[in-house]
């Protein structure tokens, strides 16, 4: 547990108790960092877009707040072809094809071609069965060779973030409800209350928030985020864990 005094503050309450927490957001010229267990879709594009203007931000979040077009905004995807099972495709299709040519062939040439009505539908019956065969026999090497896996799935993020899970969630020791909600601009103004990083929270809930410029006070802070980040205490969800989650990964 974080305890400390502060020297000087500025208190926003009542509603639109985010509005200084937002204009700081915006004019953030170096970091962001977040931590807020709900988080509102506009709000991210915020910090995706911040991302995008090689700002450094960073964000912990929790299971509860998150679902598939939340993670979609923060997880890529990336394909990547496996070079010899491309190359057991093509040679199972070169296969395919011989087969049923040859096939084809040695069927026909078993038949004694004769002149009369009799014999050219019986011989027409006999190719329409070749041609069935040789199809059967191209499906089952087809189908063979096509149940060979030729894509491969990772995952990278449009930001550093992290996702506690929730006790509500998961039944383990490692699990506990991320609550706080704090922000940190540029390393030199934090803000802490009761506002999550939500619309309604910033602008129509009623809320409590307190700017600090304190530097030790912020010093603590930035350790306490990073040590919520990644420690052996927290059970997070993983982006290689959570990729396949999103997104489909069709293998052919």
């Amino acid at each position: 547990m974080l305890r400390t005094t502060v020297d000087s503050c500025e208190l926003y309450i009542g509603r639109n108790a985010g509005k200084g927490l937002e204009e700081a957001l915006k004019n953030a010229r170096k970091s962001v960092k977040v931590f807020s267990p709900y988080v509102s879709y506009s709000f991210l594009d915020l910090l995706v877009d911040k991302c995008s203007r090689n700002i450094d931000v960073s964000m912990i979040t929790t299971s509860e707040a998150v679902n598939n077009g939340f993670y979609k905004k923060l997880i890529n995807q990336h394909r990547h072809a496996r070079e010899d099972a491309l190359q057991k495709r093509k040679q199972g299709r070169l296969v395919t094809l011989t087969l049923g040519l040859v096939f084809l062939l040695l069927f026909g040439a078993s038949f004694n071609f004769e002149f009369g009505s009799f014999q050219i539908a019986e011989h027409f019956i006999r190719w329409r069965w070749a041609f069935l065969a040789a199809s059967v026999l191209s499906f089952i090497v087809r189908n063979f060779y096509g149940k060979i896996r030729i894509y491969d799935y990772t995952y990278s993020q449009n930001l550093r973030f992290a996702v506690v899970v929730s006790p509500n969630e998961v039944k383990a020791d490692e699990a506990y409800l991320a609550h706080a909600k704090y922000y940190i601009i540029d390393d030199e103004i934090a803000f802490l209350g009761s506002l999550n990083f939500t619309y309604s929270g910033f602008n129509k809930s009623y809320e409590s928030c307190v700017r600090i410029q304190d530097g030790k006070v912020i010093e603590k802070l930035n350790s306490e985020f990073e040590w919520m980040f990644s420690n052996d205490r927290t059970l997070y969800e993983a982006v290689q864990t959570l990729g396949p989650k999103i997104y489909k990964e069709p293998p052919y």
